[in-house]
């Protein structure tokens, strides 16, 4: 009885670090001879890819405008210049993010209708987080602009991404607003439909449009700063706070959390020793500042962890390597959360209470409850 294999998930790891540059072809056992698939790597191992739209974006055509997924080679399309030119090839993969081993790296990105300016885009224009927007005179990936409010990455399980090629890179009018097509940086094989074989869970990040691209490729800097400033102010201000609402639980029930002073908050535990998660609201820089690169979500900045026990206190390492979840990495004198934060039970074990020292107290915007990883999901490549 013959063996049919639909799927193979590989990991490539690099025992040196750095950059995985060659294609690895692997083989397989008799039970599939003949099979074989070639995976292209990147940083970390995982396949680089660049620009995507979602189904329903509208490209602008000689006969008006046109959804992406109707689209055929040999179309033409109308560019930001005014020059009409041919579709040379599109592609299209349908990803299951639910499976990608860095979904954050994926999920689309969402920019409503007017977000960039009056008209721009048309309306509600959905890109794959590389996927460069044109303005002023750049090329700007939208996973740079995310605000969190009129830029917005989105969690999805599933969805399709569509690229669309010209005969060499340039400028289209997506939803009326101004992105790039797309630029084969040798990532074409992550498509359906092509010859080479597919490879599973593409990487969005940026890699050689900086040097082939037909405008300048920008994520940082000046000029990028403006344009986020610029988008910022479109927004009405956001209400600001320096409550954080804490709030603890474990084993699923809610720890009256105390505030023995402004900086100071103390946590009362149960008596058998449970993971503590400790959640609050969250502020990502980068969304209520145009200039700053700092795109995680901060929750509580912590200087200190005190567990009293019955015979006196004990201090928690904060800079510990069991403060995993939750947990940015640490800095001097400070650690922070990222708004849903775990201490694991076993760094309680004794404990009658914990009590934690603030190290400030920053403001957040008032828009409900952010949990964990949503500045994670937004890391610009370096």
């Amino acid at each position: 009885m013959g063996t049919e294999v639909t799927e193979i998930q590989l990991t490539l790891a690099n025992p040196a670090g750095g950059i995985l540059t060659d294609q690895v072809e692997i083989g397989f056992a008799p039970a599939v001879s003949g099979a074989k698939a070639t995976v292209t790597s990147g940083p970390g191992g995982v396949l680089q890819i660049t620009v995507c739209f979602l189904p329903g974006t509208r490209l602008l055509g000689a006969a008006g405008e046109i959804a992406v997924e109707t689209l055929q080679p040999g179309d033409e399309l109308i560019t930001a210049s005014g020059a009409l030119r041919p579709i040379r090839w599109i592609g299209h993969r349908t990803i299951d993010a639910t499976r990608h081993p860095k979904p954050e790296t994926v999920w689309p990105i969402r920019i409503e209708a007017g977000a960039i300016a009056d008209g721009l885009p048309a309306r509600t224009l959905h890109v794959s987080p590389d996927h460069a927007l044109f303005i002023d005179g750049a090329l700007i990936p939208a996973k740079a602009l995310v605000n969190g409010r009129s830029i917005v990455q989105e969690r999805r399980d599933s969805f399709t991404y569509y690229h669309v090629e010209l005969d060499s890179h340039d400028i289209l009018l997506a939803d009326s607003m101004p992105v790039e097509s797309y630029l084969d940086t040798g990532n074409r094989n992550f498509f359906d439909g092509n010859e080479a074989p597919t490879v599973l869970h593409p990487d969005f990040a940026q890699s050689l449009r900086v040097e082939t691209g037909c405008a300048p490729f920008m994520e940082t800097g000046d000029l990028v700063h403006a344009v986020r400033a610029r988008i910022l102010a479109r927004l009405a201000a956001p209400t600001m706070t320096q409550d954080a609402q804490t709030v603890a639980v474990s084993a699923g029930l809610r720890l009256p959390v105390i505030s023995l002073d402004q900086s100071t908050l103390r946590i009362d535990l149960p008596a058998t020793a449970c993971d503590l998660t400790l959640s609050s609201r969250a502020v990502v820089p980068a969304w209520i500042d145009g200039a700053s690169e700092d795109r995680r979500s901060l929750g509580l900045d912590v200087a200190s962890l005190t567990l009293e026990t019955a015979t006196g206190t004990m201090p928690i390492d904060r800079d510990s390597a069991d403060l995993v979840t939750g947990w940015h990495v640490h800095e001097t004198g400070h650690r922070w959360t990222d708004g849903a934060a775990i201490i694991p039970a076993h760094m309680l074990e004794g404990g009658n209470a914990l009590i934690i020292r603030l190290n400030s107290l920053p403001s957040y915007p008032v828009v409900g409850r952010q949990t964990a990883a949503i500045g994670q999901s937004l890391r610009l490549s370096a």
